[in-house]
Order: structure tokens, then C-alpha cells, then sequence
């Protein structure tokens, strides 16, 4: 995954988020003591911190960083109980009729702890397994609530991507040409969705990023269907790798 700076508000100490939170927010207060507090922070608040430094632990624990992840994870952690917190007992309007919100956030913090168990284990691969399970949770949590949102679109992006991507690293030939195919059309299919979700950046700077990184993955996407179809398997081999630089850039920014 491109290590990119982190381009939104994340939950961390040297920054001023976090210390309002806990101000506003202690981690043991019951429920009733948030529902009539105009100054607690908003779900949106609470749930880009824990998203911020979540994407930040699954970037260290893909690059085997054992050090760094456990910093990120910690932030991770702290964030996500924040949501919890604030938010299991009172969901915000657009989860509040949602009979799963309480056992689907257990099971994020599930999730969590698994992770850091193995991350302290000294088993990274086994840590981002486990945090990959979050986002498919949570995009789950959306997908039932009719919650339109982009970092959910690329999950399921990404639940077509990699399996051609790793069968490119296999190996295409003869054999299995026909099968790697089909691949390629279930992640050009992926890709046309993502487009299709129009999203987009108010800051002018922040869209013509975006825009860069989605013309990357279109011509990384172009480039691998193109040797697909020439049935250069070569070609295959070295172009794939893009498809998943191309991605990990984008979710990691805008996810």
C-alpha cells in the first residue's frame, strides 16, 4: 500500500480531537449522560477518527511495520470506543431502527482485540486479517440501512480486485486464461460501480486528487484488459500489481 500522508482528522495525541473528545466524551459514561449534550462531538466526528486510524493500522500490518501498527491500532482502538460510547445506546438517526447495531459493534471490538492479541503475538498477516473483517462488517452495517457511502463501494471494489490480482501473481496461461477472464470482467465490472457512486471533493484541491488516482486505477484497469485480451501473459504478470497500487492509493486517501 502507497504510504501517503493522511489527508483527514485522525484520532491522535498531538492533535486537538482527542483530548475534546475525552473532555466531552469519558469512556465509562452511561448512555443518558450523551443524549442531551449539544456539545458531544457527531457520529461523522467520532467515526472519521476511528476510519482515519483504522486505514493507517491496516496499511502497517499489510507492510509487516510491527512498530507502527501498534501505534496506529492503538489510536484505532481509543477512537472506536469513543464511537461506542457515545453511540451504542443511541445510535445516530440513520441506524436508529438497525436490530444488528449493537452486536455488529461488538463485533467490530472483536475484531480489534483479535488483532491486537496477534499483532502482540508478533503475527502481523494474521492482525490485518482480522482488521479486514472491520470494514466488511461496517459496510454491511451501511448496506442495510441504506447508507450510501464511498469507503463501502471500495471494499466491495476490493472484494473483486485482489483475487484477479493474485491470480495474476500465480500465473496466467492456457489453462487457465478462461478463468482469469472472468476475473478481469468482475473487476472491470467493480470499477464501473465506483465510478458510477459519484463521489466527489468540494476543495478543489482534494477533487483533482481524487480525480488523478481515479484515472490511474481506470488506465491500470485498461492496461491489464488489454493484455488479457491479447493473452499476454507476460504482460499480465507485470501490469497487474498496478491495479492494487493504483486502489490502496485511492482507499487509503478517500476510503
Amino acid at each position: 500500500m502507497v504510504n501517503r500522508p493522511r489527508a483527514r482528522t485522525r484520532w491522535t495525541l498531538r492533535l486537538c480531537l482527542p483530548l475534546t473528545v475525552l473532555a466531552l466524551v469519558p469512556l465509562a459514561a452511561p448512555a443518558s449522560e450523551h443524549r442531551f449534550n449539544p456539545n458531544s462531538p457527531s457520529f461523522a466526528t467520532l467515526f472519521d477518527a476511528f476510519n482515519e486510524n483504522y486505514k493507517q493500522a491496516l496499511y502497517a500490518t499489510a507492510q509487516g511495520d510491527r512498530k507502527r501498527a501498534a501505534s496506529e491500532l492503538m489510536g484505532t482502538r481509543l477512537a472506536w470506543q469513543m464511537v461506542v460510547s457515545r453511540f451504542r445506546d443511541t445510535p445516530p438517526a440513520q441506524y436508529r431502527k438497525d436490530a444488528k447495531w449493537r452486536s455488529d459493534l461488538t463485533k467490530i471490538s472483536g475484531y480489534i482485540q483479535i488483532a491486537d492479541t496477534r499483532l502482540d503475538a508478533g503475527k502481523l498477516a494474521e492482525a490485518h486479517e482480522a482488521l479486514q473483517s472491520i470494514r466488511h462488517v461496517w459496510a454491511a452495517v451501511d448496506a442495510r440501512n441504506g447508507v450510501r457511502r464511498f469507503g463501502d463501494e471500495l471494499v466491495r471494489f476490493h472484494d473483486v480486485m485482489e483475487p484477479a490480482v493474485q491470480a495474476a501473481a500465480a500465473g496466467v496461461n492456457d489453462s487457465n486464461s478462461t478463468a482469469f477472464t472472468s476475473r478481469v470482467d468482475a473487476l472491470a465490472a467493480g470499477w464501473q460501480k465506483v465510478q458510477d457512486f459519484g463521489f466527489s471533493r468540494k476543495r478543489p484541491a482534494e477533487q483533482k486528487r481524487l480525480q488523478e488516482m481515479m484515472a490511474a486505477e481506470t488506465q491500470a484497469i485498461d492496461n491489464l484488459r488489454s493484455a488479457t485480451e491479447a493473452k499476454d501473459c507476460p504482460s499480465i504478470t507485470t501490469l497487474a500489481p498496478a491495479v492494487e497500487r493504483a486502489f490502496e492509493a485511492l482507499y487509503l486517501e478517500f476510503g
